[in-house]
């Protein structure tokens, strides 16, 4: 049993490699021409577009695994059917569910690993690949350091030491200026909360008003500042939301419902990365679902079609209605969870019929 696991196990990750290298293929080439067009912006150039499509590539491989194990999964058991393999199988004394058990204990396995894969290697790098091009392309890079930065205004200088999960202002600096130049005011705040009207709320304050005889102090809770940074500025310094681990996109969701900000989108993001792994072992049940029928019948073929189509038109379906429920006002835990639990329900159906 072994022997014929590990066989299995070697047939379907051919397939999934043969479907991963190709769709891999196309999709970079298609991030790399969009790169491209953003040469010369700043000091962005070709090199740096290319780093940007390699460091990126984990995050490609993640966003196209369920399709990738459900097209791998049809490719392999298709090969293993017009071989005449899945009858010897069954022949050999084989039961059903110890073939579907060889399958899953594979899928478990990739499974377990995908989770560890979007959790400690994807987010370094794809946060590296976003900072190295935001700095590129700036106007003053000399003023970003990783996820520190420096923004002068008239009278005003706002150091920012790091953002906080990518995403929020923390350790920040503030020096006022009169107009000789001459320091009056130095404002230090432990994070800032960032209002949809472009005024922050420092947090912890500690505040310092210079004068020529003394100096003030002055603690607070909070304090409003009116930002000067321009309209998309601070987007520009900030990570994407999708390049956060689900842990620190989870620290992140309580940030904003702390704070009482909106945070529909950033849950459903999160969801989504909660649901990844069921979503790859729902597509690769649904692989089994078509690929193991009537290995002698000549819809096989037909079959092995209509699997891929359906998985494929399911995917992009939830898409659709990932955005429709947002609009609408749906929960996003049901938003994320309903598509995998679906095409779950489905496969196990499927499997039933067949083996009924």
């Amino acid at each position: 049993m072994r022997i014929l696991d590990r066989y299995i196990a070697v047939t379907l990750l051919k397939g999934y490699g043969v479907v991963l290298l190709v769709l891999i293929t196309i999709f970079s080439f298609l991030a790399l021409v969009m790169e491209l067009e953003d040469v010369g912006d700043g000091n962005y150039q070709v090199i740096d577009a290319l780093f940007y499509s390699v460091l990126t590539l984990p995050q490609r491989i993640l966003d196209l695994a369920p399709v990738t194990v459900l097209l791998g999964g049809l490719l392999g058991l298709g090969g293993l059917a017009r071989g005449g393999e899945l009858v010897a199988i069954r022949a050999s004394g084989v039961s059903f569910s110890g073939f579907i058990w060889s399958v899953l204990r594979l899928v478990l396995i990739l499974v377990i690993g995908l989770a560890l894969f979007t959790q400690f290697i994807v987010p370094p790098l794809t946060q590296l690949a976003e900072v190295q091009r935001n700095n590129a392309t700036r106007a003053h890079p000399d003023l970003v350091r990783g996820n520190s930065f420096w923004a002068p205004d008239k009278q005003q200088l706002l150091h920012v030491h790091r953002m906080w999960k990518g995403r929020v202002p923390a350790r920040i600096e503030l020096y006022e200026f009169d107009l000789q130049g001459k320091l009056n005011t130095f404002v230090y705040a432990e994070r800032a909360d960032v209002q949809d009207s472009g005024e922050w709320q420092l947090i912890n304050v500690h505040r310092k008003i210079i004068t020529d005889n003394a100096v003030v102090r002055q603690n607070r809770a909070s304090m409003r500042w009116k930002s000067f940074l321009k309209n998309g500025q601070l987007e520009m310094l900030q990570l994407p939301v999708r390049s956060l681990s689900p842990g620190s996109l989870y620290q992140y969701l309580l940030y904003l419902k702390d704070t009482r900000q909106a945070s529909n989108h950033i849950e459903l993001i999160f969801w989504q990365k909660v649901f990844l792994p069921l979503s790859v072992g729902a597509m690769a049940l649904l692989a089994v679902s078509f690929g193991f029928g009537s290995p002698r019948s000549p819809e096989l073929g037909k079959r092995l079609f209509l699997g891929a189509g359906v998985g494929i038109l399911f995917y992009l379906l939830s898409q659709i209605a990932a955005n429709l429920g947002l609009l609408f006002g749906l929960s996003p835990l049901l938003i994320a969870a309903v598509p995998p639990l679906a095409v779950t329900g489905i496969s196990c159906y499927l499997l039933r019929r067949v083996m009924f």
